[in-house]
């Protein structure tokens, strides 16, 4: 609100729509066996625009067999398999399922993961 000389009065108002951008960092290696503190678990890193209750992670191993799943954002993977042992040297592909905040539709992405030991 303004005030002129006269003691005149004028509102003014604008509205600003602010987009949150959908972003998040999928690192492409990890060391789980040196236990140095840097990169000894993998998980994607979601910052903003996405719903952290729609997640769902899932590793696969190069013949194609499910190695690791979670739908727990704060939930890592350490390199095990699911019977605890440790799954070797090498690449794996991730599948990584997020729904976006606003227009709550789930997006797939893949990629691949250098296990180093």
């Amino acid at each position: 609100t303004a005030f002129n000389q006269a003691g005149c009065s004028d509102t003014f108002g604008l509205y600003i729509q602010v987009i949150e951008d959908k972003l998040f960092y999928v690192p492409n290696a990890f060391t789980p066996e040196n236990m140095d503190g840097v990169n000894d678990v993998f998980f994607p890193v979601v910052s903003s625009g996405y719903n952290r209750e729609n997640y769902h992670l899932a590793i696969y191993n190069r013949w194609g067999e499910l190695v690791f799943e979670t739908r727990d954002i704060e939930q890592a993977w350490d390199g095990l398999a699911f019977d605890g042992r440790p799954c070797p040297d090498g690449a794996y592909v991730w599948q990584l399922t997020l729904r976006g905040i606003k227009d709550e539709e789930a997006t797939v992405f893949r990629g691949h993961i250098n296990l180093l030991r």
